[in-house]
């Protein structure tokens, strides 16, 4: 596997990670709310990113490329 996807994996495992736990320490702020959407966001964009490195073809590449935007 590409070093490249396993850093966006280990990207995407930390924005939920902090996501979820600023949400846990103060539930009934809006601001941890905001964040945990922003946070699940970045993760889809790493998670996706994370398929653009290895692709094998240009509409695989593209697909996961347009999933992430």
């Amino acid at each position: 596997m590409n070093l490249l996807s396993l850093a966006a994996l280990a990207a995407c495992t930390f924005y939920l990670y902090s996501g979820i736990s600023s949400l846990r320490r103060h539930r009934q702020a809006a601001l941890p709310r905001a964040y945990l959407a922003l946070s699940l966001c970045f993760a889809l964009w790493a998670f996706s990113y994370a398929f653009v490195y290895p692709s094998r073809t240009a509409q695989e590449a593209w697909f996961w490329y347009e999933l992430s935007a």
